[in-house]
């Protein structure tokens, strides 16, 4: 994502969302795709604010929990007081139990106050970056099954004969015409086209694709990058070594 969209996301968000978490939202915006930012400006977040004021107003039935979604807090601040209720249906060990729990529960009321508007602030965090996370993860498994349909895309052309692509790990299907040993047997028929035999370097011998003895021992320069190469192997087909071009075994004896 660009820097100018993260700015603008940071001012809409960065205060329902906790302070020491900016950063760590800033890093999450910079890897997202810019082609989810339309959406991603439109979600929906609770507001800390009005989490607040339900907590205040509210609270003692729990809709400030249920407000950001946390119902197992809200539920506890319903039926909790009304179990205390029960307790003081029984002699003194219930009275003393009931007002030990009503003192407890009007304290973490209070608490939950401030708590709430706390939590609230994660909440938003966790499903901003859950929304970045679940989009990343998504254009990442597309940009994957594109691949790998282009790769068998390619593999099928280069088995037809179709196109020779610059990777040198696709196996060569052979005619009975275009075996290493029919391709040898040519050459020696040709002993009238001259190569010539200039000195390589041994690190800038070409990788043949499939190999098949026996040996020659030729100086071939690639078409594309000038690279010069020995040629050790017979092979239906060789790649270079510095930009990986793949040149079939005829072009070599020409």
């Amino acid at each position: 994502m660009t820097a100018n969209r993260v700015q603008v996301a940071i001012e809409k968000f960065g205060k329902k969302i906790p302070t020491d978490s900016v950063s760590s939202f800033k890093r999450h915006l910079m890897d997202a795709d810019d082609s989810c930012m339309d959406e991603f400006m439109f979600l929906t977040i609770k507001s800390p604010l009005t989490a607040l004021l339900l907590s205040i107003f509210l609270g003692a039935f729990g809709v400030d929990r249920f407000y950001i979604g946390d119902k197992g807090i809200g539920f506890a601040k319903i039926f909790l007081p009304l179990g205390c209720s029960l307790l003081s249906f029984i002699p003194f060990i219930g009275w003393l139990l009931s007002l030990v729990g009503s003192l407890a529960i009007m304290i973490w009321r209070f608490a939950d106050i401030f708590l709430v508007y706390r939590d609230t602030k994660r909440y938003n965090y966790e499903r901003l970056t859950g929304y970045l996370h679940q989009k990343r993860k998504k254009y990442s498994t597309a940009a994957k099954t594109s691949a790998y349909s282009y790769e068998e895309e390619m593999r099928a052309k280069v088995e037809s004969g179709e196109y020779t692509p610059l990777v040198s790990n696709y196996k060569p299907v052979y005619s009975d015409e275009e075996t290493p040993q029919n391709i040898q047997s040519k050459q020696a028929s040709q002993n009238n086209v001259s190569i010539k035999q200039d000195v390589a370097d041994e690190s800038e011998i070409a990788a043949p694709i499939a190999i098949d003895t026996p040996d020659i021992d030729i100086i071939f320069t690639c078409p594309v990058c000038s690279q010069k190469m020995r040629i050790t192997t017979v092979a239906s087909k060789y790649c270079c070594p510095k930009c990986s071009t793949i040149f079939p075994y005829k072009n070599v004896v020409k």
